[in-house]
């Protein structure tokens, strides 16, 4: 870090756009080494873990997209749909990460009720609920 120089907000700048170049040239080894090097100045943003959490996804790393996205809704609350994409990338990695959906799928409709234009996107989350519920055979929750 020291070889960037500067203060840690001009650092953790050139380390974003390290992190962008390297999501726009499809180098998922590159944007991890460029975005862990940003998190290590604790001034990774809610943006940084999202685009971290795409190219996590796109790279089929479902688990550790999911586990990207938290941050960002934790973030900032108006990034309740993080919430929402973590559980989608859960899924997506298959059963044994189902507990994880679930925690977040109930976040997603939980801090997405009542947002302007959250309507489509809880209701997918509660449908998804419903079918990790009857996938594992209970009936009476769903």
């Amino acid at each position: 870090m020291n070889a960037f120089g500067g203060n840690a907000e001009q650092r953790a700048d050139i380390l974003r756009a390290l992190t962008s170049v390297a999501v726009g040239l499809n180098r998922t080894s590159e944007v991890d080494e460029w975005f862990g090097a940003l998190t290590q100045t604790r001034l990774a943003n809610e943006w940084g873990w999202m685009l971290h959490a795409q190219c996590l996804d796109a790279a089929q790393r479902h688990a550790d997209s999911g586990t990207a996205c938290q941050p960002a809704a934790s973030l900032d609350r108006s990034f309740w749909s993080a919430w929402c994409a973590a559980a989608s990338s859960f899924v997506s990695a298959g059963q044994g990460y189902q507990d994880l959906a679930l925690s977040d799928l109930r976040e997603c409709i939980s801090q997405g009720t009542g947002q302007s234009g959250s309507d489509t996107t809880t209701a997918s989350g509660q449908a998804a609920i419903v079918a990790i519920l009857h996938d594992r055979g209970v009936y009476e929750e769903a």
